[in-house]
């Protein structure tokens, strides 16, 4: 199974929480999460499943609300591979990035590509095994806001790191989630 000693959680205001984690393809992982008044949204996955499964569940815990929604900012690997650790809830991310995942899905995310992934990283054989892609099925042009009471979060695409590159907007604790922007 997985060891989670490189797995570091950072509580940035009252309502925000970002997670980074080494990673031997990625470099550094990063994802992010916002606490609403009756729901968290999740910006980002870890690249693993599993990682992801335990990022939602500490954070289910530490703020006692359920996670609502995940919102990708880009279609790379370490942004969005976790991402059926939150395949019961919706999945936002702009039009770009569904295309883009679904082009990716036929032809970089293959079987065999991930069969090769697993010969290079023997050590995490288990964690890619787990890995299902998940297509956001909330799409928004270039702008999208989701309320919650008088709480809300902004989502915008930008382009820049990639065509498809989104950002979170919390305009309450004015934190930016901005992928690899």
């Amino acid at each position: 199974m997985s060891n989670f000693d490189n797995f570091k959680i950072e509580i940035v205001s009252d309502r925000t929480i970002v997670t980074s984690q080494q990673n031997k393809l990625f470099a550094k992982v990063n994802s992010g999460a916002i606490a609403l008044r009756n729901y968290i949204i999740v910006i980002d996955t870890t690249v693993f499943p599993t990682h992801a499964k335990y990022f939602r569940n500490k954070i289910e815990r530490e703020f006692k609300l359920p996670v609502k929604y995940l919102f990708l900012t880009h279609s790379h690997g370490d942004h969005v591979l976790g991402s059926s650790a939150y395949a019961d809830i919706n999945i936002i991310g702009s039009t770009r990035i569904i295309h883009d995942m679904k082009i990716k899905e036929v032809k970089e995310w293959t079987p065999e590509a991930f069969s090769q992934w697993k010969e290079g990283e023997k050590e995490n054989a288990e964690l890619i095994d787990e890995i299902e892609i998940i297509i956001p099925n909330l799409g928004f042009q270039d702008k999208f806001e989701i309320w919650d009471e008088d709480l809300k979060v902004e989502f915008h695409w930008s382009g820049g790191h990639t065509e498809c590159s989104s950002f979170a907007y919390f305009p309450t604790d004015k934190i930016i989630f901005a992928g690899d922007l």
